[in-house]
């Protein structure tokens, strides 16, 4: 009985000790783990994609510490500051927060949250002056359009040679009202008679002028066509199916021939959610197991012409196969990259001599492979100063120029079209 009871004591101190020893390595695994992104701070990992992607910045950096510095405050706000950027979770715990208050909100700083949660750029609606938006009166849109008047006739008179298109990109609430919420149709209101007034201006000019597109029109009408959305829910841009409508309505106005030659199919397996609002919310992806934002998919579509074939871009002055290979690179990373691109035909006509394009990011690095197309040899830059070529010498150096602006930054820019004294 006793030799028994011995056996039964050492094997509970055995199992007890194992069972000490497992929850041992399992709290170290478990303090490794969260300790790993402050032991190894320049492999962030998760949250260092985060601060790059959404927040649009690095980590924060460690402070060099010298024997002067230890006691210093900005010193210990520099620590503070790294830490808190190499957090574990830290981006998840922020996307869960942003998830959450999607529950009970629908305006943001910056984005409003409509309908089947679709999101809207509070920017586009006109009110404010800002790096990235017009503000939208009666008298400005007015002053706006006796500039367009006089560029028109100042290109006639001067540069008569030069074939001009004019391409004003709708917002996003401009083709698709329906999902905005109460609050940003209030805000829209306060501008609308301003805004209503450029899209009559505009569609006069248009009804008599091939220099000027009507856009609004042109998307209204394909989005009663279209099977695809011609704008992202997640997104101020549109889609893939609306950035290729834009480009073959471009064709068209150049030149019929280009755009009946022109063939528009989708890239299989390939889809796009956009995001840039989803972004500005602190949402970096998809967030399992739950989701609040629609998963919204969107097809990605190629413009493709038979016998047209491309010489390749140049950007920097390295040579590249073609804009894919550039994007894989990451050379075009960035929305101001300038780029030449030239391509040869083989029997369908192209647009002869230089083409300069001024571009946003509607027309952004991946449309290139279709936009250019139609030009024997395309110049893109974008249309914001300082990264566009001033615009009087340009009608000198270019055979076409085609000026491409969303709504939002539209006033700006035909406001500094150029006309005589």
């Amino acid at each position: 009985m006793v030799g028994r009871r011995w056996a039964l004591w050492r094997g509970g101190r055995a199992m007890g000790g194992r069972s000490r020893w497992s929850r041992t390595v399992a709290g170290g695994a478990l303090l490794l783990g969260l300790g790993w992104p402050l032991l190894r701070p320049w492999s962030a990992g998760f949250d260092g994609d985060y601060l790059r992607r959404v927040e649009r910045r690095s980590p924060g950096p460690w402070p060099s510490l010298t024997g002067s510095n230890w006691l210093d405050r900005a010193t210990y706000q520099t620590v503070e500051r790294a830490l808190s950027d190499r957090l574990p979770f830290r981006g998840a715990a922020i996307q869960l927060k942003a998830q959450l208050e999607l529950l009970g909100r629908d305006r943001f700083e910056q984005v409003d949250v409509g309908r089947d949660r679709w999101l809207y750029y509070r920017l586009s609606y006109g009110l404010v002056e800002t790096a990235d938006s017009d503000r939208y009166t009666i008298a400005r849109v007015d002053r706006a359009i006796a500039r367009l008047d006089r560029f028109l006739t100042w290109q006639r008179r001067h540069h008569p040679g030069v074939t001009v298109r004019l391409a004003i990109v709708p917002s996003k609430h401009a083709i698709y009202p329906e999902y905005l919420s109460p609050l940003a149709r209030r805000d829209l209101a306060r501008t609308g008679a301003a805004r209503d007034r450029l899209y009559r201006a505009v569609g006069d000019r248009a009804a008599s002028d091939p220099r000027v597109l009507d856009l609004w029109s042109v998307y209204r009408a394909g989005k009663l066509t279209s099977p695809d959305r011609l704008f992202l829910p997640l997104d101020t841009h549109h889609s893939s199916r609306g950035a290729h409508l834009l480009i073959h309505t471009l064709f068209q106005s150049l030149d019929p021939a280009i755009a009946a030659d022109t063939q528009i199919t989708p890239i299989p397996n390939i889809s796009d959610s956009g995001g840039d609002l989803r972004f500005m919310l602190g949402i970096r992806k998809r967030f399992t197991p739950w989701q609040v934002l629609p998963d919204t998919r969107d097809r990605v579509f190629q413009l493709t012409r038979t016998g047209i074939h491309s010489q390749g871009i140049w950007i920097n002055g390295d040579r590249y196969p073609n804009g894919q290979v550039a994007r894989d690179r990451g050379i075009l990373d960035s929305q101001y990259v300038p780029a030449i691109v030239r391509h040869r035909s083989s029997g369908p006509p192209l647009l002869a001599g230089r083409t300069l394009i001024l571009r946003d990011s509607f027309l952004d690095p991946s449309t290139w492979d279709s936009l250019t197309q139609a030009f024997s040899e395309t110049h893109l830059h974008h249309t914001q100063p300082p990264h566009s070529p001033p615009l009087d010498r340009a009608f000198v150096e270019y055979d076409q120029i085609i000026l491409q602006v969303a709504e939002r930054h539209a006033l700006r820019l035909l406001e500094r079209l150029p006309t005589d004294p």
